[in-house]
């Protein structure tokens, strides 16, 4: 039962929070995202790397992000696509 425990006990979503980009929004959008998988039953190293992206839409400027959810083995990083300086929390 290995492999179907682990993903068994994988969360189904992750909290996570950022400030809006927006210059004249001053919302903290916060949402659940899609884990981003690490599959440790792939054959090549490189095929192991998880990857997620999930749609958000900040309730105070009403404008549409996205939050991409990136595995490599070391720990998951979320980031805000067009805005790599936005730093992404995990809740």
């Amino acid at each position: 039962m290995g492999i179907a425990k682990d993903y068994m006990m994988e969360p189904e979503s992750i909290d996570v929070g950022f400030e809006c980009p927006t210059p004249q929004c001053d919302e903290i959008v916060e949402a659940s995202v899609e884990p981003a998988y690490y599959d440790t039953s792939a054959e090549n190293e490189s095929d192991m790397a998880g990857y997620s992206s999930t749609r958000i839409t900040c309730l105070g400027c009403k404008r549409e992000y996205i939050v991409e959810g990136h595995n490599y083995g070391a720990g998951m990083t979320y980031s805000v696509v067009n805005y790599p300086s936005i730093e992404v929390d995990v809740y």
